[in-house]
């Protein structure tokens, strides 16, 4: 995941978007994603914050470099003298006094300043850092957004599917009551299942409002682009490797915080070693030219003089109140804070890596086991609705078979949703992520857009 991988993820979406935009036309996970990436402000922020550590690398080779120094000055004097005894001495002076100069300073051997070169190369590389890790958190939350929305659409339309059922069963269960083959309390509880079902619509509702407007959010649309729903023939992703020890080496070696914690180490070392620099001594080439001129003076005479001069200045640094020492000492203790982050950081990154790595196993399971169920709870439901038709089967059994296969339906879409995010998380955690995985995610909905 880096700069080269954001810019063709967002040259990519031009083409995606230009065929989706509108309300009508649902976008799926990759033009999601796309979509958010190219209008998250935090992804434009870190850009911008990337191009600026980047001229650290040019402001540390700056102070390796030479300095060349033009200098010019013009003055008008105007003085009065005045004489203890006679003199043949003017008395006043009016003239005027200028002078130019070129100079030029090459450092020879002084270790602060490459070490701020080696700090600049590092910060630069610090910027690249983030901007991976706000890309990663760009589209990960853009890609959860997204399937948050498509699981609660198919939570929703279960509970649609189930009211509709429920509210004819509960009317065909009133008039049976009316002519006598029904009792009252299987009537009450038909009438008590709808009541609940249509509760439980109205919060699927709420929730897929919610997920809505979450999405749109980090879109940056209104309305709400219509979305994909999951692809009936849902196979789980294959992972390339099946040992959870594997994922957590690729984690603690290449998980992007990770990276950026041990850049941060590098960067904390170089500033411990140019601190403790600071007690050597510097040596510098020095050249200049200058040129004066004045147009009179006390003895009412002008004046020119030219001075060059060439050599090599050495500074020894004695004594500055302890500065130098405390400076020293404060940059190493931070060089010590900045690598027990580090090691935290690779603690954390391997348990990341576990939680996801079970997560796409534990949601893979699942899903075949609810595939399975639904297909179990699909023909229950035919079963049972045949047995109350032919007087064989109650009411009651009717009512849990609905139960049971509006429960499957809204646990599978959860579930598939869950295994694409835990897939995505993976990639991003063990700093494998591109747009390949995003391809095969998209490739899990019913309707997959084409990459060009």
């Amino acid at each position: 995941m880096n700069k080269h991988l954001a810019g063709g993820v967002l040259t990519s979406a031009l083409f995606l978007l230009t065929g989706s935009a509108s309300a009508a036309e649902p976008i799926d996970l990759l033009a999601a994603t796309h979509l958010a990436l190219e209008r998250a402000p935090a992804y434009a922020a870190a850009e911008a914050g990337q191009k600026a550590s980047e001229e650290q690398r040019g402001i540390g080779r700056a102070a390796l470099l030479p300095t060349l120094a033009a200098t010019g000055s013009m003055h008008h004097f105007k003085q009065r003298f005045a004489y203890s005894k006679p003199t043949f001495l003017s008395t006043s002076a009016n003239y005027n006094k200028s002078s130019a100069g070129i100079s030029l300073v090459q450092p020879l051997f002084d270790m602060k300043r490459w070490s701020g070169y080696q700090q600049g190369k590092i910060a630069a590389d610090l910027g690249e850092l983030e901007l991976d890790l706000v890309f990663g958190n760009v589209v990960l939350a853009g890609a959860s957004a997204y399937l948050q929305t498509v699981s609660a659409e198919a939570a929703l339309a279960a509970s649609r599917a189930q009211e509709a059922s429920l509210r004819r069963l509960a009317e065909q269960s009133a008039l049976a009551f009316e002519v006598g083959s029904l009792t009252v309390n299987e009537t009450l509880d038909a009438k008590s299942r709808l009541d609940l079902v249509v509760a439980t619509r109205m919060q699927a509702e709420n929730d897929l409002a919610q997920a809505e407007a979450n999405l749109a959010s980090l879109l940056g649309s209104e309305p709400v682009l219509a979305v994909v729903p999951f692809a009936n023939t849902f196979a789980p992703l294959a992972l390339p490797s099946e040992e959870v020890g594997e994922w957590e080496r690729r984690a603690a070696e290449s998980s992007p915080p990770v990276r950026l914690a041990e850049a941060r180490l590098a960067l904390a070392e170089q500033q411990a070693r140019g601190s403790a620099y600071g007690h050597l001594p510097t040596a510098n080439f020095i050249a200049g030219v200058e040129y004066d001129k004045t147009t009179g003076g006390s003895f009412g005479m002008g004046t020119r003089t030219n001075n060059s001069h060439v050599g090599v200045q050495v500074d020894l640094p004695l004594f500055a109140g302890g500065a130098v020492s405390a400076k020293a000492q404060q940059d190493e203790y931070l060089r010590i804070k900045a690598g027990r982050e580090a090691e935290e950081s690779r603690r954390q990154a391997r348990l990341n890596a576990r939680a996801a790595f079970l997560a796409v196993r534990t949601s893979a399971a699942q899903v075949v086991a609810l595939q399975a169920a639904l297909h179990s709870a699909e023909t229950a439901h035919e079963a049972a609705a045949a047995g109350h038709e032919a007087g064989l089967r109650t009411i009651g059994e009717l009512l849990d078979s609905e139960d049971r296969l509006a429960a499957t339906r809204r646990d599978l879409a959860r579930a598939k949703a869950a295994h694409i995010e835990a897939r995505i998380r993976l990639a991003l955690v063990c700093g494998e992520f591109s747009d390949a995985t995003l391809v095969a995610a998209n490739g899990l909905l019913a309707v997959a857009t084409p990459v060009r």
